[in-house]
């Protein structure tokens, strides 16, 4: 078995790790993690993995964390008598190439990992989604590389949308959209108009990415940091998906009082500004965290809501994507290793998408 180990102080200090699987205990199954996704979320994760609890999903070793990843994986091992080797299951896993869970079934097509450490973490990466490909069928691995990295980014984007058009988009004309080249950002401009959100979907980003942004579609009107200073003055909402404090000081200062609220949904710009960190007069950052909105729509409408709700919306966007984002794909364990390290300098080229796969 080998774990990618990450210092929990100095995230660029990361190395594998080879170690004897733990024997399993009753009512536990063994997981072969097969072909998963890495994107500026799992950076995100691992910058809030103290005060969000991340790191609390995969214990290791004293002082070091194991990124969460979404991605794929087979049965190897079974001590439960729900699940067989070769059953394919999605869902929340550690960036390892094997990870041991205690499935509690919820349906015939999900379960919950009911191990004692995971009891109050939040239920949304608790979910576990059986799928009907065994381990042997044919399995067309970058396909399932591009639902694995869209996937949570783009549920994350259509909880954003579904809370601002519930709050009736704070009465904005214009929704600006901060570091629109990321694949957060792309989801939520394509869930903002899908879910009828009245209000200009404006996509900022530097202009190098000017084509990528724009040949998405995601966004009304695509423009580059450079013109931050033009934006129209109207009553408006920011989304920032980076956490750049430069930029969000730039567009606060830029619409003022025509400002109504800030979203901070992202901290992919390792040194730039959470909400909490600022020093803004006026409207002030306030932190979305998608499981909350998740919590608010169960308790009004019961289970199974937002995927209902959701499913035709992640379906378009997924599709559509194959038009304009191409993927690239790594099986070794140093490819994998350089993939999370890029993106956690920030040198990840936006209009590529991250996919991998264990190779043995």
């Amino acid at each position: 078995m080998h774990t990618l180990r990450i210092n929990r102080t100095n995230l660029a200090d990361c190395s594998w790790h080879t170690q004897t699987p733990d024997p399993l205990s009753a009512g536990q199954v063994r997981f072969a993690i097969q072909t998963f996704a890495l994107s500026a979320n799992n950076i995100t994760y691992a910058d809030l993995g103290e005060s969000f609890r991340y790191w609390q999903f995969f214990p290791t070793v004293p002082g070091f964390g194991l990124l969460p990843i979404w991605g794929f994986a087979c049965v190897l091992e079974s001590q439960h008598a729900d699940f067989q080797p070769g059953q394919r299951v999605y869902g929340y896993w550690p960036l390892a190439t094997e990870a041991i869970l205690t499935p509690k079934t919820t349906s015939a097509a999900t379960f919950i990992d009911s191990a004692a450490h995971r009891a109050n973490l939040p239920m949304v990466y608790q979910m576990y989604h059986r799928q009907q490909a065994e381990s042997n069928a044919a399995v067309d691995i970058l396909e399932e590389g591009r639902y694995a990295l869209l996937r949570p980014l783009y549920m994350t984007s259509w909880l954003c949308a579904d809370f601002l058009r519930d709050q009736a988009g704070f009465t904005a004309e214009q929704i600006v959209v901060l570091s629109a080249s990321s694949k957060t950002a792309l989801a939520c401009g394509a869930a903002l108009k899908r879910l009828g959100v009245n209000a200009k979907r404006i996509g900022l980003t530097s202009s190098a990415n000017i084509a990528f942004v724009t040949a998405s579609d995601c966004f009304d009107v695509v423009q580059s940091y450079d013109a931050i200073e033009d934006l129209p003055q109207a009553p408006s909402i920011a989304v920032d998906m980076a956490g750049n404090g430069d930029l969000l000081r730039r567009v606060h200062k830029r619409l003022d009082s025509a400002l109504h609220y800030i979203a901070s949904v992202g901290l992919s710009h390792r040194n730039g500004l959470a909400a909490g960190q600022h020093d803004f007069v006026g409207v002030q950052p306030k932190l979305f965290f998608a499981p909350e909105q998740v919590k608010k729509r169960t308790a009004e409408f019961g289970p199974g809501w937002i995927e209902q709700n959701s499913r035709a919306d992640w379906a378009s966007f997924l599709g559509d994507s194959k038009r304009y984002l191409p993927l690239k794909h790594a099986h070794d364990l140093e490819g994998i290793r350089e993939g999370y390290l890029e993106l956690l300098a920030g040198q990840s080229a936006a209009n590529i998408g991250l996919v991998y796969s264990f190779d043995f």
